[in-house]
């Protein structure tokens, strides 16, 4: 998916830090819609810095200051309601990690309930 670009580029392994901060569908879509509204404003989403002027400054102001992301911006400021609403109509990128991430999870759902019926048939063979 996209995250290689953002991982080797950027050092901002987007999937970690939903993980590691156990997002859930409404709050991943409020944070990259807070990251995209910044970004589109040249307004650092992880100082709010404001004063970069345009999208390149921003960038050089990511690279030189805020790299490596590794854990998220302060939740006051992106979990509110205001973000739920996307900057873009139709937002592939929402609906392309919500899909990402419901795949990844359900095989580690239906990996968990194999282990299970095969503990349980193990189980059931030494109990004969």
């Amino acid at each position: 998916m996209y995250t290689v670009t953002f991982q080797d580029k950027h050092e901002f392994d987007l999937i970690k830090l939903i993980d590691d901060n156990h997002l859930d569908v409404y709050q991943r879509m409020k944070l990259i819609n807070y990251i995209r509204k910044q970004n589109f404003n040249a307004v650092c989403f992880m100082c709010q810095r404001s004063d970069l002027g345009n999208t390149q400054e921003l960038a050089k102001h990511l690279q030189e200051v805020e790299k490596p992301i590794t854990k998220l911006p302060d939740s006051k400021v992106w979990d509110t309601e205001e973000t739920l609403v996307p900057i873009f109509g139709n937002d592939h990128l929402l609906w392309r990690l919500e899909s990402f991430l419901e795949s990844r999870d359900g095989a580690s759902d239906a990996e968990e309930a194999s282990r299970r019926e095969n503990d349980k048939k193990i189980s059931n063979f030494i109990a004969e």
